[in-house]
């Protein structure tokens, strides 16, 4: 969908999330009470979500950042990707951006 209608590079609709996942948000309280309850599910069915969420085989405490550094590698990867992709190739490489899609960008 962001490649076919979005008008933000991918770089700039993941920043956030980048950031997030390599600095980690601090847990609210609900969400540490919502994990506690599901804490041996994830041990058992979801390693992978215990390894996130569960750091040090531990239910995290309210306030505390949890970070996911294999999600910002992750995402920091598509976004590399879509530079690489999104590069024009050939002729393409000398004909300037659209002047309506620099319109477009600069609206937002």
């Amino acid at each position: 969908m962001l490649r076919d209608h979005g008008t933000w590079p991918l770089a700039d609709v993941l920043a956030l999330a980048i950031d997030y996942a390599r600095n980690g948000v601090p847990m609210l309280a609900n969400a540490t009470a919502a994990i506690a309850g599901l804490a041996d599910f994830f041990r058992d069915e979801w390693p992978t979500s215990a390894a996130v969420w569960l750091p040090d085989n531990a239910v995290p405490k309210a306030g505390v950042a949890v970070l996911q550094p294999r999600s910002c590698r992750d995402m920091g990867a598509f976004v590399r990707r879509s530079r690489r992709d999104n590069r024009p190739r050939g002729a393409d490489r000398r004909r300037p951006q659209s002047v309506l899609a620099r319109l477009h960008r600069a609206g937002d």
